[in-house]
């Protein structure tokens, strides 16, 4: 199998509607270069064209991604709005869950509490219910395990412990999108690629295309 090419990255990992549109208002603006060239244009018009071309596609990519990021904003807050309406429907169940769970903490020696905390860290542990988790860290400073209960709070915090909307399908797909839409400094792309995040500045995409073949 031959060695993939950055343009066909660049094309494959250009997944959001932000990142599909400049890759094509860069093929555009090359097109229209390569045709003012054919009719005899010289090179200060062309360089002219050039740089406010680009000028003109990075307005449109950063309008682009804030578009999007509300779109996803909004949809994100119609997730979260279906979760928590779901959580109450069935409230008595998790009241009765969270019940167990304090009893179960309370049992626990500080060497099970600290295994717990322990594996939320490398996340391993399963719980996700942010009630759930609180309960563990109360638990840790009851027992004085001041250090335990940082290294959880904060670990709770970089995880957005306290929006489990955010971890359902559709919640994570979307967070993966709001991620996508983010701006790059100086201009340019996040790609989705194969489950990894990469970049690409304008520049990169500028030369990755080629005159010959058509964006796709």
């Amino acid at each position: 199998m031959g060695k993939t090419s950055f343009r066909e990255l660049l094309e494959r990992g250009a997944t959001t509607r932000p990142a599909k549109g400049l890759l094509k208002n860069i093929a555009a603006l090359k097109a229209a270069m390569a045709e003012a060239a054919t009719r005899g244009a010289d090179q200060k018009y062309l360089g002219t064209l050039q740089a406010d071309g680009r000028q003109a596609i990075l307005r449109d990519l950063h309008a682009a991604q804030q578009e999007e990021r509300e779109r996803v904003r909004v949809e994100a807050e119609r997730e979260k709005a279906r979760y928590q309406k779901e959580y109450m429907r069935d409230l008595n169940a998790h009241v009765f869950e969270l019940s167990s769970w304090e009893r179960k903490c309370r049992a626990m020696t500080e060497r099970e509490l600290q295994s717990f905390t322990t594996s939320y860290t490398a996340g391993t542990a399963s719980a996700e219910d942010p009630h759930e988790l609180d309960i563990v860290s109360g638990e840790l400073l009851t027992r004085g395990l001041v250090k335990e209960h940082a290294i959880l709070r904060e670990k709770m915090s970089e995880r957005h412990a306290d929006a489990p909307w955010e971890r359902t399908p559709i919640g994570a797909a979307l967070m993966r999108e709001m991620r996508l839409n983010e701006h790059v400094s100086g201009g340019g792309i996040l790609l989705d690629l194969d489950g990894k995040i990469g970049s690409a500045s304008f520049d990169n995409a500028w030369e990755a295309l080629s005159d010959e073949k058509p964006v796709q």
